[in-house]
């Protein structure tokens, strides 16, 4: 075993450290002895498989951390970081999670079941995979368009997959068509005149 530290992303004093087999297993021992490790860096950090249920997390950074398999249920979570993180069957089971930012991550297979999302933000077509449905609340929460702009996504999204344009999912206010994002007004009056030149072309070929 190697020794691990745990680092602050502000200060990078050494937040807490000892020998481990690696930092997945350093990180649920700190859980375990209380450790204040706020505002701790995981960046690109290997937290696969790693026990992290009943922990309390506030301000760290798990930018392109790999959670794979993690559990993280019956968690907290406050201003947490998870820009690029991996979250391949994560459980995140009854968490609380607040301000916390999944812009890049990936999703498949992650558990939401009672998961309270508060002012959350996603970015990615894989967060759609997610089982809002089964979430405790989605108060705040919003999809980050390519522009930066956020979409309100406070309920759960009803998503059509198969299209030939790509996945439709409709958020609060908007529709998300693949990779572009407008009013559903818009939408539905882009539909209409979509629906309305296509009668007329109709109606040319039988006068034809």
């Amino acid at each position: 075993m190697k020794v691990i530290k745990l680092r602050c992303t502000i200060t990078d004093t050494v937040l807490y450290e000892g020998r481990f087999e690696n930092v997945a297993r350093c990180l649920e021992q700190a859980m375990k002895d209380r450790a204040d490790i706020t505002n701790v860096s995981l960046k690109n950090m290997d937290l696969s498989c790693a026990a992290l249920d009943e922990a309390s997390f506030h301000m760290a950074d798990f930018t392109g951390a790999n959670l794979t398999g993690a559990n993280l249920s019956e968690a907290n979570f406050t201003d947490c970081r998870f820009l690029g993180a991996a979250l391949f069957n994560t459980c995140l089971s009854y968490s609380r999670l607040l301000r916390c930012g999944f812009e890049g991550a990936s999703f498949g297979g992650t558990e939401i079941t009672g998961t309270w999302l508060e002012d959350c933000r996603f970015s990615t077509l894989s967060c759609f995979t997610l089982d809002f449905v089964q979430a405790a609340t989605m108060r705040g929460t919003s999809f980050i368009g390519t522009s930066g702009e956020a979409y309100p996504m406070t309920r759960p999204p009803l998503v059509i997959r198969g299209a030939q344009m790509g996945p439709v999912s409709l958020l609060d206010r908007h529709i998300k068509i693949g990779a572009r994002v407008m009013p559903i007004h818009a939408c539905a009056e882009h539909l209409q005149l979509v629906k309305g030149i296509e009668k007329l072309q109709k109606m040319k070929m039988i006068a034809a």
